[in-house]
């Protein structure tokens, strides 16, 4: 999540999505490094953390306890951009940034975000910090534009709490992960079909002469503005 805030959407995406998964490899490595030195050495979890359940009805619900998870933070999602312009700006800027992703990119980028930051901030900090302060470093980490913090960062920080308790209640990372996974998986597929969709508009715009087109990140694409803000109530 948080490879996609801060200088890289602030100065217009300079980042192809090629260079931003290289970027997100090296980023989300050395969280990953750290996380598993501290929970190998200081924590001494790293095996039960990442254990996998011989019983089938066990691991069924780690299973469902990520995706309900993934849908509780995705339907949240949902009315941060239906409510708060700044999410909305935020989300059509990392369109732009991200849009042009393969779908095996995007798939790439969302394993690796979720492996390097449950990682870090559930499996090393929070048994140190405890889920608030964890929770607030993550929403930290989740910067908007200029790196400021913005509703994406209160977003963030609510999505700590989630995935912090769901730890907590299961000692396990893998509904943490597959949460996580799950979110930003949809996020940039549907990020792609909006980019996509947009592209055909402005395309027909510029040959056609049509009027000006806007970028709805929520519901892919709309008409009668080219800025987020200016919605046109599609639900």
């Amino acid at each position: 999540m948080s490879t996609f805030s801060g200088d890289s959407i602030g100065q217009g995406g300079v980042l192809t999505p090629v260079q931003l998964l290289r970027k997100s490899l090296v980023i989300y490595g050395v969280m990953a490094v750290i996380g598993v030195a501290v929970m190998l050495f200081a924590h001494k979890n790293l095996e039960l953390a990442f254990a996998w359940p011989s019983d089938w009805m066990v691991a069924g619900q780690l299973i469902s306890i990520g995706l309900l998870g993934a849908v509780v933070l995705l339907v949240t999602s949902y009315f941060f951009e239906e409510w708060l312009p700044s999410f909305r700006d935020l989300k059509a800027a990392v369109m732009r940034l991200l849009g042009p992703s393969s779908v095996a990119t995007a798939l790439s980028l969302s394993v690796v975000t979720a492996i390097g930051e449950e990682l870090l901030f559930r499996g090393a900090l929070q048994p140190f910090a405890g889920l608030f302060v964890t929770s607030f470093l993550f929403g930290l980490l989740h910067m908007g534009k200029d790196g400021l913090l913005s509703a994406w960062s209160v977003w963030a920080f609510l999505a700590g709490l989630l995935l912090g308790w769901m730890f907590n209640a299961t000692g396990s990372l893998w509904p943490c992960m597959i949460a996580h996974f799950a979110v930003n998986a949809v996020s940039i597929l549907k990020l792609r079909r909006a980019y996509n969709a947009w592209l055909n508009l402005t395309v027909g715009k510029s040959i056609f002469g049509e009027t000006e087109v806007q970028i709805e990140v929520g519901s892919d694409v709309g008409s009668g503005s080219n800025t987020p803000d200016d919605r046109n109530g599609d639900s």
